[in-house]
């Protein structure tokens, strides 16, 4: 396993600690993601009186438990629902393991 990127097919992304799972009954294969979060994106506005300002590529980076309501810390999900999987920028894998570090204290 391995911390991945996951682009959901509902618009979600998902930052965790990726498994690919495969049955033999089935053609279908499955993700089993450890400690999924959630990403929350808000793009910084920059508001200036002169026009010429270029534009900022800031933006806050959020990370939040993606199923609230569980004890579960290793979900499966249906291959389906999955667009892509992506290498995470460096700065977003240690903004993860900052939080599972907080979340383990």
């Amino acid at each position: 396993m391995s911390i991945k990127l996951v682009l959901l097919k509902s618009g979600e992304q998902l930052i965790a600690d990726v498994g690919e799972l495969f049955t033999s009954e089935s053609s279908t294969s499955f993700y089993l993601l450890k400690n999924p979060q959630t990403i929350g994106i808000t793009k910084s506005i920059i508001v200036s009186e002169t026009p010429e300002v270029p534009e900022e590529r800031s933006f806050d980076v959020t990370l939040s438990s993606w199923v609230l309501l569980t004890k579960e810390q290793e979900i499966t999900i249906s291959s389906d629902w999955v667009l892509s999987v992506l290498e995470p920028l460096d700065k977003l894998v240690k903004m993860y393991k900052e939080k599972l570090n907080e979340k383990d204290s």
